[in-house]
């Protein structure tokens, strides 16, 4: 195996193991998945030469009780804008640094928690630097049904594409001056 696979597959592996063992920390026993769950990429406006934040959403249907894990990568326009920082959301307290890409334009992000995730689970948010104005659509690289995870198995998901849009900066328009003559003495 080569050392760049092992780098690819140590994470997975880990993200698994640690999907089990939040499972029989929970102790949720049953397992299920619905098509009802989605992730929701999350939408920025930002000035070029800024930043802006969008935060990624994963709203689950009530049979994914066991939604513990997650493994996301966001595509996006590195012409438009590109990714400064990536800081999970509340109740993920495992998150490994995730991995930016700022040349083709990805960042992959994979947390686990080890309770229950609400209804309505913020799993991450991330800072945007506005580059050129335009709009970056954030889309979801791969298969959004390998991106959620509860007591080790796949939940499967949908996905709601997200956007940034980055508008020029406000130049001051210049302001015209008067001025007063002044006297001359003696005139």
């Amino acid at each position: 195996m080569k050392q760049g696979d092992r780098r690819i597959l140590l994470p997975r592996l880990l993200l698994i193991q640690l999907c089990a063992a939040a499972a029989l920390f929970v102790g949720v026993l049953g397992t299920s998945a619905s098509a009802g769950t989605n992730i929701a990429a999350g939408s920025a406006s930002v000035v070029a030469g800024s930043q802006g934040t969008s935060t990624t959403v994963v709203t689950r249907a009530p049979a994914d009780t066991s939604f513990n894990a997650y493994d996301i990568i966001l595509q996006f326009d590195p012409a438009r804008v590109t990714a400064v920082n990536v800081a999970p959301g509340s109740g993920w307290p495992l998150m490994p640094a995730p991995r930016i890409n700022n040349v083709v334009g990805t960042v992959q992000v994979i947390a686990v928690r080890f309770d229950i995730c609400p209804t309505t689970c913020p799993v991450c948010s991330i800072t945007w630097q506005g580059v050129s104005p335009g709009t970056s659509a954030l889309t979801l690289a791969g298969n959004a049904n390998e991106s959620l995870a509860g007591l080790g198995e796949y939940i499967t998901s949908g996905f709601s594409a997200g956007s940034v849009t980055v508008t020029a900066p406000v130049t001051p328009s210049p302001t015209a001056t008067t001025s007063t003559p002044s006297s001359c003495p003696g005139m």
